[in-house]
């Protein structure tokens, strides 16, 4: 029975059914939640909060306010029509629900997987990608399609990719890992009044390209590498308010950490440059601001277009966020030179990887599961990767970055 599932908290009556109605409006299947369904669950576990439709709450339900929250940033107007120049701070505004039931990001698999159920000529044809990128089918008339969506996303964001059909594929990979690393900063740096964000979704019933952290043949998509990035024991997150820029310590481990703090900047030309170092103690299971500073100043000194990086360091861990005021793809950065090196058995192993430059995306693709990957490297930085796979494996890790 689902209910002796120990991660079960409450259970719906339906989903969606209620969504923008208020309170003391009528919707489709309330009186039947009210009448049958919340006495007949009642009656099997009533240990159990009972809900009758999701999201429920606020006024009206769906409120960032109250109650669970239903939201996706590539559903909003700004994000379908508009330049797209605020998509961190949107991503931001609509990740502070007290409690994200359903959060959704559309990207595609790997190259690899979707090699599975496409030809080469069907990664060019949009009409394969159109069917295996499922829309919502109560979606208006003349709308974008989600796969129109993506496509529109990762192009304004990271550029055309012309007729480079690998570089569309992981710039429409990527845009699902910016969204949901950014959005897992947005809910973790509000601790507590946004307590909890629920992915849609985790995995794929049939081979596709969309919602899904993990593809139908079981490989990691990039989202999945973004919510396991965002669900570090401790992380850090930005928050922009006004001409500055705050960084926050999420600390989600029932103790005090002691967190190496260390704001740097990369010019768009020029070296890094080491901003601010310090030391702080996060009390257990809280968010604290660290550091804020003017991006004013920054853009006067270093350029509009300089990123600013938070790296952390605490027990056991790490992890990295940054921040751009412009667009990724404006973003020239110089050419990047990765040194690999590799080793291990037939089932694990763990590849080294040194830039001499700022990598962007640095991605390693291959049959098997990675510790991290799609990620930022700093020029001069070494990275150690450890993989694991089921099967006996003797293929090539290929490992590439935008920039390279």
């Amino acid at each position: 029975m689902i209910r002796n599932n120990p991660s079960l908290i409450l259970y719906a009556g339906d989903n969606e059914l209620g969504l923008g109605s208020r309170p003391m409006e009528n919707w489709s299947c309330k009186n039947m939640q009210a009448t049958i369904t919340a006495p007949l669950v009642k009656s099997l576990d009533p240990s159990r909060v009972f809900r009758p439709t999701s999201p429920f709450g606020g006024d009206p339900n769906n409120s960032l306010l109250a109650g669970d929250n239903h939201t996706n940033v590539e559903y909003t107007d700004e994000m379908r029509s508009g330049d797209m120049r605020n998509y961190r701070t949107l991503i931001d505004t609509i990740c502070s629900a007290r409690y994200m039931s359903e959060h959704g990001a559309a990207g595609a698999p790997p190259k690899r997987s979707l090699l599975k159920f496409m030809t080469e000529n069907d990664l060019s044809d949009n009409s394969m990608w159109e069917f295996h990128t499922k829309d919502n089918p109560c979606a208006p008339p003349g709308h974008l399609t989600l796969f129109q969506v993506v496509e529109r996303e990762s192009g304004i964001l990271y550029g055309d990719p012309g007729n480079n059909i690998d570089r569309r594929i992981k710039q429409m990979e990527y845009v699902q890992y910016d969204f949901v690393r950014l959005a897992m900063e947005a809910s973790r740096r509000r601790m507590f009044y946004t307590s909890g964000i629920q992915f849609w979704m985790f995995n794929d019933c049939w081979p596709a390209s969309g919602w899904s952290m993990v593809d139908y043949f079981g490989n990691r998509k990039a989202a999945w590498y973004a919510a396991a990035a965002g669900s570090r024991p401790v992380i850090a997150a930005s928050e922009k308010i006004s001409k500055s820029l705050k960084w926050w310590i999420c600390n989600d481990v029932h103790k005090q950490m002691v967190v190496d703090v260390e704001i740097k900047v990369q010019p768009v030309s020029g070296d890094l440059v080491l901003l601010k170092k310090i030391t702080i103690t996060v009390p257990a299971n809280s968010s604290t601001a660290a550091y804020e500073m003017s991006t004013e100043g920054i853009q006067k000194e270093y350029g509009k277009n300089a990123i600013i990086v938070c790296d952390i360091v605490y027990e056991n861990g790490s992890d990295r966020s940054w921040w751009s005021d412009g667009l990724p793809r404006e973003m020239p950065l110089k050419k990047a030179n990765l040194i690999v090196t590799r080793k291990g058995t037939k089932y694990e192993g763990e590849v080294t990887i040194h830039t001499d430059n700022w990598a962007r995306v640095v991605t390693l693709d291959a049959d098997v599961d990675f510790s991290d990957n799609y990620f930022e490297m700093l020029p001069g930085e070494t990275k150690f990767i450890k993989w694991k796979s089921l099967q006996p494996f003797s293929g090539d890790i290929k490992i590439d970055c935008w920039n390279e």
